[in-house]
Formats: structure tokens, sequence, C-alpha cells
């Protein structure tokens, strides 16, 4: 994000679960509602994954040969980029657009 010039407090204060809505609460201050238009590029997405119905993760939009792909990270130490398929649409909780 800050290299896309928006600057981002870092927060070091959490744990690895988003008790509270602490990470969807998290999103609003930094980018205000989410939005409802179609998905594209730059798009941040608010992530529940199928074993934890509470969303915990976090991915970005992203756009190779002209369809949209999901960035997020696979583990500790990867990062993916795949297709944004009808499985992984059907996890997004919600997007915001910075």
């Amino acid at each position: 994000m800050q290299a896309g010039g928006i600057l981002m407090r870092d927060r070091v204060d959490y744990g690895r679960e988003p008790w509270n809505d602490g990470l969807q609460k998290e999103l609003f201050a930094h980018f205000g509602e989410p939005v409802t238009h179609p998905p594209k590029a730059g798009d941040v997405a608010l992530i529940h994954l199928p074993d934890n119905p509470a969303p915990s993760h976090i991915g970005l939009i992203g756009e190779l040969d002209g369809r949209l792909t999901l960035i997020h990270s696979a583990s500790e130490l990867n990062v993916c980029e795949h297709g944004l398929t009808d499985d992984w649409l059907s996890c997004i909780v919600a997007r915001y657009r910075p």
C-alpha cells in the first residue's frame, strides 16, 4: 500500500484470530465502506476460509492476462496468485477499494 501512495498504520498488537470483527473494523477505518461494484484489480478482499466462518484472511484482487486473480498468503512464508474462481468469490466477505 505504501508503494502505491497509501499510508497505513502498521498493526502489531493483534493475534492470529480476528476477534470481535477487529479485522473488518480495521479495514473500514482505513478504506471506508466496502464496495459493492464488481471486483477489479486493486481491491482489498476480506476473506473467510472454509474451515473458519469468521473472516480472518486478506487478499488483493489482481489481474493477469485480462482475468481477475487473487493474491494472498498461502502460508507464513509464501504468497500465491491464482484465478478468482467462484469458490474463492464465495469466500469473500467484503471488498474495499483504496
